[in-house]
């Protein structure tokens, strides 16, 4: 890999941007000098694979630092289901909820509601776009995707049929993921987007895509993944051809992931940073839940992970 290429989007990538100001929802809110009154409430999609694994323990670990209490909830991918948990939380006295959302345009919703004004709310690794929470911490997915369109076409000397695995179009990071994909691979002409499908950031149902892909496309020579999973998914149903007459690029940089990029079937991984985001939304919720001021936006970095370098992430 040709490190100098990628070094204007790396540095962008890595700059912590748009920390606005602003102030916590005030309604619930504690007194700042009382720490041991503080109830955080985390909901999260699922609460299963690395990412959510690391997010959680960090998360975790952040409270116990803070001395506050945290309550871990899944929705197991389900809207509704994140939705009446939301509610629970609220009308059982969390101080502050913090929201990885399954749809975002519905938990934006409830937001809306008087019930979801209960309490302040912070937006951890997937946005809320247009809802009033009080403070995001996410991942700057557009140059992620970016720096996947570089990597994938790197890896195929800039020339074959590739095709697309996306998470869900109501899911905030896999749209952005995408455009921010489909965008720089415009600037590579040689390289055709072939084909797409959505598998939910899972495993198996990459692997099941994959194959119904790769019918429809026996020529494919490279995968973009929106997540590792999905990478991973992509990797066991290609078999053999994965590193070699077929590159997978993924997104996360999972322990997985990494295992796979340094035995040559991936060829590379967008790395997230989700005991980045589990800490610093934790720490943004204590705040909020205090009627302090909050970061209205943070931006976590992530970094292109490949056989160069992949050392230096395990």
């Amino acid at each position: 890999m040709n490190k100098r290429k990628f070094t204007t989007a790396a540095a962008l990538v890595a700059a912590v941007v748009a920390l606005l100001p602003a102030c916590g929802t005030e309604s619930g809110a504690v007194d700042a000098g009382d720490r041991g009154q503080v109830r955080l409430a985390l909901s999260l999609p699922r609460t299963d694979g690395a990412f959510f694994t690391e997010l959680v323990a960090a998360a975790r670990a952040e409270a116990a630092t803070q001395g506050v209490e945290l309550d871990v909830v899944d929705a197991g991918d389900d809207v509704g289901e994140q939705r009446s948990q939301l509610g629970t939380l609220a009308r059982q006295g969390a101080h502050a909820l913090i929201v990885d959302a399954v749809e975002t345009g519905p938990i934006a919703e409830w937001l809306a509601t008087a019930e979801g004004r209960r309490v302040p709310v912070v937006a951890a690794d997937r946005p809320l776009p247009g809802a009033d929470v009080a403070s995001t911490v996410a991942s700057d997915h557009d140059p992620g995707g970016r720096l996947a369109a570089e990597a994938l076409a790197e890896a195929l000397e800039e020339s074959g049929p590739v095709v697309v695995l996306r998470g869900g179009k109501a899911v905030s990071a896999s749209r952005d993921r995408g455009a921010g994909f489909t965008a720089r691979l415009g600037d590579f002409p040689g390289i055709e987007v072939v084909g797409a499908a959505t598998a939910g950031f899972d495993r198996d149902r990459g692997a099941d895509a994959m194959k119904d892909l790769l019918g429809e496309h026996p020529d494919l020579a490279g995968v973009f993944a929106e997540n590792d999973e999905m990478a991973l998914g992509a990797v066991r149903a290609l078999g053999d051809r994965a590193g070699d007459t077929v590159q997978v690029v993924g997104y996360d940089g999972t322990r997985d992931a990494l295992a796979a990029i340094a035995r040559g079937t991936l060829a590379a991984s967008v790395a997230q940073q989700p005991a980045e985001l589990g800490k610093v939304a934790v720490r943004n919720a204590v705040r909020a839940a205090r009627g302090e001021p909050v970061d209205a936006r943070i931006l976590v970095p992530v970094s292109l992970v490949t056989a160069d370098n992949v050392a230096d992430f395990r």
